[in-house]
């Protein structure tokens, strides 16, 4: 364990401190093998599910989407060994998991064919907490012929619709971010508007979260000539329109929030230059999304870029579970890796 080091960043002004103490522990490794992408959701029955995307290397067409079952056991976390929940002819890449209020849970993921460069957006569901699962289903829009991608899980709307945030080129050259939305539980997605697109920066890796006051909040992995911040649009109407996308002073992606049950937004993101690793920042409650405090959660992972991704739950002891990838700096093949914390 290690006291979790504040960032004193330039443009945060004063930062609060915080004893949180780290515990980093491996959850799937195999030094044959390119593990990465993963997310983790805690269902009604705090079992855990982790999802990530594992391949012979960073894109190949063996990519295929794992399972890890974890639970709580007193003070002390358990995971099982990984199982196979899809692995089609494609690189099936990014997936996330989310389990909504009827029991169904979804993994939402895309298909990459690597000869003809085409991406299809997809879904499986199951109804008995991740034991089996559906047939794919896969998600297409006329104007998008070479596919969307999504890297967030879907989100709940009150009105029982669900919303994905994508990313990708639409025909007429415009890229961006988008929202599709669901009102059959996923089972199709007949509706696309844009959540951020511009010519530059260039809005890629969206993540999604409904806050308490009914508001969704989008964080966006922006491109070079965004210098690689983390930007943010908000709506006040379930997705039908998007603010003007703002920069946070966050460096790094791509990125996941985490409402809180103090309503405090945990955002945890990748750092890929030196010293690399993971580090977190805290968004304060109500209407403000002023920057409370940021702080590391590691820095000692590989300079080649192979790490984060990260994705968080808040266990019922008040603890943070954040899981991500990683490489660290004596290099080899990345490994799902998580690091249990308390902010103050």
């Amino acid at each position: 364990m290690s006291d979790t080091k504040l960032l004193d960043h330039p443009e945060c002004g004063s930062t609060q401190s915080t004893e949180s103490h780290l515990e980093h522990f491996i959850i799937a490794k195999d030094s044959s093998r390119h593990l990465a992408f993963p997310d983790v959701c805690q269902l009604r029955s705090k079992e855990l599910l982790v999802v990530y995307r594992e391949g012979a290397k960073h894109v190949d067409s063996s990519g295929r989407i794992m399972l890890v079952r974890g639970n709580t056991m007193g003070s002390g976390l358990k995971f099982q060994d990984p199982e196979v929940v899809c692995d089609t002819d494609w690189d099936d890449r990014d997936p996330s998991v989310v389990e909504l209020s009827n029991g169904t849970i979804l993994i939402n993921f895309f298909r990459l064919n690597l000869e003809t460069g085409q991406i299809r957006l997809s879904v499986i569901s199951s109804s008995d907490a991740g034991h089996s699962w559906g047939s794919m289903r896969t998600i297409a829009f006329p104007r998008f012929s070479e596919g969307l991608a999504c890297s967030d899980a879907i989100v709940e709307l009150p009105t029982g619709d669900l919303v994905m945030a994508v990313y990708g080129k639409a025909d007429d050259g415009q890229s961006g971010s988008y929202m599709i939305q669901s009102s059959d539980g996923g089972v199709t997605w007949p509706i696309i508007r844009p959540l951020a697109v511009s010519s530059a920066p260039i809005f890629e890796e969206p993540s999604l979260a409904l806050l308490p006051d009914g508001r969704l909040l989008a964080l966006l992995r922006s491109d070079n000539k965004g210098r690689g911040y983390v930007y943010h649009t908000i709506s006040f109407d379930f997705g039908l329109t998007w603010s003007s996308p703002r920069k946070l002073t966050v460096w790094g992606y791509p990125q996941d929030i985490l409402v809180m049950h103090d309503e405090r937004l945990l955002v945890t993101y990748g750092y890929r230059q030196l010293p690399a690793g993971i580090r977190m920042c805290v968004l304060g409650p109500g209407s403000s999304l002023s920057i409370e405090e940021e702080a590391i959660l590691r820095a000692d992972g590989d300079d080649g870029g192979e790490l984060g991704y990260p994705s968080s739950v808040e266990l019922d002891n008040g603890e943070v579970l954040t899981v991500y990838y990683f490489t660290d700096s004596n290099g080899g093949q990345p490994s799902i890796v998580a690091t249990r914390y308390r902010l103050a």
